[in-house]
């Protein structure tokens, strides 16, 4: 298949890149400024890989560059804080309307688009979820910043009103069919071209994974405020499954939540660093300053249907989710320890 990826620098975005290729795909990769141009360096020796430059993505005419496309991948959108209210609500919701509407000009009738957790009911990540159930936020809720949100409202009510609107466009577009699997925080190692793509400080482009930066962090830095998490390589992997999938239950559109199978704590994670990095000792955490709830994990996904999803990914085979928490967190270490060196050297 030719596949059409928004985001294609980021975290999640290089992730499936790479099991994109991987798995014999073509690929066209979005980005913009800067980024395409280390995207388009970094990917310069795979034929089968193309970067686009793409300024706007909620709005033009993106016909021509998704002409002969076969599937998109949409995973482009802003972290929470990074801008704007209403710019973060338009660029989710309507940047993802817009690349299904351009792909559909032109014949694209298969899609995967990354959602959240957060879309799902807020309060407790336990599920389970049916692909009805949506957080309550109101605009006004997420604008106030206050309780019981905070700063964060504003990324749950942009990413449950733009599932809403990619539904809405489903239901309207009955030959279309679309994936939203909804990731919960992402962890784990960064993409080999990372460092290529972001040769310079800057880290906001860790994404959710510089929590785990703070597990090298004596003073205890910021951890995630709510359990839920899943590897970011078993995230990627359900987008690129999502592209074969068939949608079950009479509609042509599914979503659900992806999340680890196994059961983690921040303190476990600390615990696994001394046990297997001993030269870490000094720069691990305070254990008495990370979070003490454990994370019930259990399954990938944690909606009501999961033979369902399992019909929907995998036709009842093999397991969506395969990373452990271990796996997780010593090559998520070692990848940003790799990152670090990779900074220095450059003078960071």
């Amino acid at each position: 298949m030719l596949v059409f990826i928004t985001g294609a620098s980021g975290f999640l975005g290089l992730h499936v890149v790479n099991q994109l290729l991987e798995a014999g795909h073509s690929v066209k990769g979005s980005a913009r400024g800067e980024k395409y141009e280390r995207l388009k360096r970094a990917f310069a020796d795979v034929p089968s890989f193309e970067a686009v430059e793409i300024a706007e993505i909620g709005s033009g005419d993106l016909t021509q560059v998704l002409k002969g496309v076969d599937a998109i991948i949409h995973t482009a959108a802003p972290l929470a804080g990074r801008v704007s209210f209403d710019e973060g609500k338009r660029y989710t919701a309507e940047g993802a309307v817009h690349i299904l509407r351009e792909g559909y000009k032109v014949g694209v009738r298969r899609a995967v688009v990354t959602s959240s957790i957060a879309a799902y009911p807020n309060g407790s990540n336990k599920g389970p979820y049916g692909p009805n159930d949506f957080c309550a936020i109101t605009e006004e809720v997420a604008k106030s910043t206050g309780p019981p949100y905070g700063a964060f409202g504003a990324y749950i009510y942009q990413k449950t009103y733009a599932e809403q609107a990619v539904i809405a466009f489903a239901k309207e577009h009955p030959d279309i069919d679309i994936i939203l699997p909804g990731p919960a925080w992402l962890f784990g190692p960064l993409a080999p071209q990372f460092t290529q793509i972001n040769p310079t400080q800057d880290i906001s482009a860790l994404a959710t994974q510089a929590y785990f930066y703070s597990l090298l962090d004596p003073k205890g830095s910021q951890f995630p405020f709510a359990p839920g998490g899943a590897d970011v390589r078993d995230a990627a992997r359900v987008h690129v499954l999502g592209l074969h999938s068939s949608t079950a239950s009479g509609t042509n559109w599914h979503r659900f939540v992806v999340a680890a199978r196994v059961p983690y704590s921040w303190k476990e994670a600390i615990q696994i660093l001394k046990e297997n990095r001993p030269e870490l000792q000094a720069r691990l955490a305070d254990p008495a300053a990370v979070p003490d709830w454990v994370q019930e994990g259990n399954k990938v996904n944690l909606t009501a249907e999961e033979e369902d999803v399992k019909d929907v990914l995998l036709g009842r085979e093999g397991n969506i989710g395969d990373k452990t928490w271990k796996e997780t967190v010593l090559e998520g270490v070692d990848s940003l320890l790799e990152v670090e060196r990779a900074w220095a050297k450059a003078s960071h």
